[in-house]
């Protein structure tokens, strides 16, 4: 199987769009997140948190890609990550997959997730939340101040 890497760093943030999301792209594609990061490079001691869910409602409309970066250079990523116009709705707090206070001022983390235990997103996005996964700031907004990461497998 193959992996493939996106990257969303250095950017604005929102409490109301997503930071990435992975979908299936209409496909019955099936991708397993091994791996995800996130971390900041503010100069002052700022809160953060920041939620990685599957949406209550699906992302919809334009979809934004984020550079997705491949181990196998011969291998074409069937699930996309980036960002849609419409965004994914997270369910309620506490609700979703893992969620995450931590401090902007250099603090940060990375998460490998056990063989086994990987978040899947399979199906058709456009019929099913299992087609999609975010992961999306509930505080914390600064410009240039965060960056997170995604490796999933397919």
């Amino acid at each position: 199987m193959a992996q493939f890497t996106v990257n969303n760093a250095a950017f604005t943030p929102s409490t109301s769009q997503d930071n990435w999301a992975l979908d299936t792209n209409g496909t019955t594609a099936i991708g397993k997140v091994k791996i995800f990061s996130w971390g900041g490079n503010l100069n002052t001691a700022t809160s953060y948190r920041t939620r990685w869910y599957r949406p209550s409602t699906i992302g919809s409309g334009t979809f934004t890609a984020l550079v997705t970066q491949g181990g196998n250079p011969a291998a074409t990523a069937v699930v996309r990550a980036g960002t849609f116009a419409t965004a994914l709705t997270p369910p309620t707090e506490p609700a979703g997959l893992f969620e995450m206070a931590w401090n902007a001022f250099g603090g940060g983390g990375t998460i490998v997730l056990p063989i086994g235990g990987e978040w899947l997103v399979y199906g058709n996005a456009a019929t099913t939340i299992a087609g999609q996964i975010g992961c999306r700031n509930a505080a914390g907004v600064d410009a240039s101040g965060s960056s997170y990461s995604c490796t999933w497998e397919e």
